[in-house]
């Protein structure tokens, strides 16, 4: 096994053993709770930066993710419950009430951010708002790519901010 391998390994094995201590089980759309909404947003985009450099594989949730893949492992590490797929996580948000934010500048770090036609018409990426223009996204590996440019301007459709991660400005 090359480098990269091995330490994906280790990180894999050192995340499994860390949440089953630390994470309890958690119900659908329910997510850790804290009072000051600014960490939860942290620990949103702290989970997944973790993850920065991770190979991408189609339908990946375990050390090498797809896009979605990657949104639904962060959010499930941070006890939250997301659909597995892009679509569902973009359908989620009228079923379970979650807050569509149609402005980038008004994103939050935290949010999910949707991309429409990018290989496929329609929903077809997905990533985390990380701040100052910039989300976590599966590209050919886990990585941070900036809203501002053309080609994410072009194909943003909005953000969503989970009912489980809503929180005050």
């Amino acid at each position: 096994m090359n480098g990269r391998g091995e330490a994906n390994v280790k990180r894999v094995a050192s995340i499994a053993i860390g949440l089953a201590v630390v994470i309890p089980p958690a119900t659908p759309a329910q997510a850790h709770v804290d009072p000051d909404a600014s960490i939860q947003r942290r620990h949103i985009v702290r989970r997944a930066r973790y993850w920065l450099g991770a190979d991408y594989c189609w339908g990946g949730t375990r050390g090498c993710f797809d896009c979605s893949g990657l949104t639904y492992r962060v959010f499930r590490n941070h006890g939250a419950r997301l659909p597995r797929s892009t679509r569902d996580q973009w359908r989620a948000r009228s079923r379970d009430g979650w807050r569509t934010i149609d402005r980038r500048r008004a994103l939050r770090r935290g949010d999910l951010v949707f991309f429409k036609n990018t290989y496929r018409r329609g929903i077809s990426h997905v990533g985390i708002y990380a701040g100052r223009g910039r989300f976590i996204h599966t590209g050919d590996e886990v990585e941070v790519a900036s809203l501002r440019t053309r080609y994410w301007r072009r194909h943003f459709k909005a953000g969503v901010r989970p009912r489980s991660l809503r929180y005050t400005s």
